[in-house]
């Protein structure tokens, strides 16, 4: 057995989400799955397509796929970089579609990192993040953030950490667990760092669309492709098709070309067709307007909860809604110090102690916030892209349990 697998956890989030959908009783925060259906016209084109293989006496797709993706994703993809930045990446060189996000974060760390090599990520971050690296033999190097900075990379921390290991640093933005997005200054400055000392920056923004009044920034916005830079993108959270399970990452051909020979190795390709399907979602404006008002309605509901936990003695919450995704990621402090001894003291963080006590008496299920990190050990995640009656019902549920 692989001794690496012994210290790292299993997906928490999941588990949690399992053990609510075995109580009919629970209102289910904690898995980060838009609430509503993929595009109404995905349907229609996926069957179009499927029917154009079969008329004729054909057959359906049974050969290898382009190990990049298909063409006409990629080319998709290309466009909508374009179509958001102005800037039109190589489809057949600068881009190359993966299994989910989830395998162009393995990719990139395997790609643009050696064993030994020290990653930077945020904490709290996105647990896949340390897991995959200590899985690779990789070292991660936590770089704290606090409420008090909007829980934005600080780039003088940064600074701080950076030595001839340095090889890679990981940006979520928006940003699961916190809803957090890095603004212009930020990111400049850390591009800035990345071009004075040799590091890469991978910017997974799987939740660009997840925008609550500002805007989303990536550096495209300067006008050109930084050569350290690799982005990560999915159909999950913007069109909801988690289980297509399609994502891409794009970036200046030499590190496209590394990852594409990890890929092949690893996967040899994904399925064809489907992909096709995909692709006309991209740069389709009904799709896009279908989209928006589920994103709208997701804003509101982000909004209704955090009105709901800072009205709340248990939770301490920011003025400020968060700027993005759709999470919220309270400090439970006064919820803990509440609790008995007895309630407390099989749970080795108050966050687990929380949850625990949210799901079996409350009826709410929320993601501990020490799996984030250390930094998450007095925090909870909550979802707010459930059904917008869950979300109503979770309100009234916490209105009921108050304490002074």
């Amino acid at each position: 057995m692989n001794t690496t697998l012994r210290d790292i956890p299993h997906y928490l989030s999941k588990t949690i989400a399992d053990q609510a959908a075995a109580d009919p009783e629970v209102v289910n925060l904690s898995i980060g799955e838009p609430y509503f259906l993929p595009p109404k016209q995905l349907e229609v084109r996926f069957a179009e397509l499927l029917q154009s293989h079969l008329q004729n006496g054909g057959h359906l797709p049974n050969r290898y796929a382009p190990s990049r993706g298909s063409q006409a994703l990629r080319q998709a993809i290309a466009l909508r970089y374009q179509r958001l930045y102005g800037l039109l990446p190589d489809p057949e060189q600068s881009i190359l579609v993966t299994h989910g996000a989830a395998e162009a974060i393995w990719l990139t760390v395997l790609s643009l990192t050696s064993a030994g090599d020290e990653v930077l990520i945020p904490d709290p971050s996105y647990m896949l993040y340390e897991t995959v690296i200590k899985l690779l033999g990789r070292v991660p190097v936590r770089i704290p953030v606090t409420p008090e900075q909007a829980f934005q990379l600080d780039p003088q921390r940064v600074a701080d950490n950076i030595n001839p290991k340095t090889k890679l640093l990981f940006i979520n933005s928006p940003n699961n667990p916190t809803g957090t997005i890095h603004d212009r200054e930020h990111f400049l400055a850390l591009g800035q760092l990345a071009e004075k000392h040799g590091f890469y920056i991978a910017h997974d923004e799987v939740y660009d669309c997840f925008v609550n009044g500002g805007s989303h920034y990536n550096l495209l916005r300067e006008g050109n492709w930084p050569p350290y830079l690799v982005l990560i993108n999915s159909f999950s959270k913007h069109y909801a098709m988690m289980g297509w399970r399609l994502g891409w990452m794009a970036a200046p051909a030499p590190i496209i070309e590394a990852a594409t020979k990890v890929h092949t190795n690893l996967t040899l390709n994904l399925g064809s067709f489907h992909q096709d399907a995909a692709a006309t979602l991209l740069n389709d404006e009904l799709a896009e307007a279908e989209i928006a008002g589920h994103v709208a309605q997701i804003a509101q509901q982000t909004k209704k909860m955090a009105a709901a936990l800072r009205a709340h003695p248990g939770f301490l919450m920011a003025k400020e809604d968060p700027a993005g995704a759709f999470f919220l990621f309270p400090d439970i402090t006064p919820w803990y110090q509440a609790l008995s001894e007895n309630q407390r003291s099989s749970f080795h963080s108050p966050s687990e102690a929380v949850s625990d006590f949210l799901m079996k008496k409350v009826k709410i299920a929320v993601v501990p916030g020490y799996i984030y990190g250390p930094s998450g050990h007095n925090h909870v995640r909550i979802a707010s892209a459930a059904p917008p009656q869950d979300i109503e019902r979770a309100c009234e549920l916490l209105s009921h349990h108050l304490f002074t």
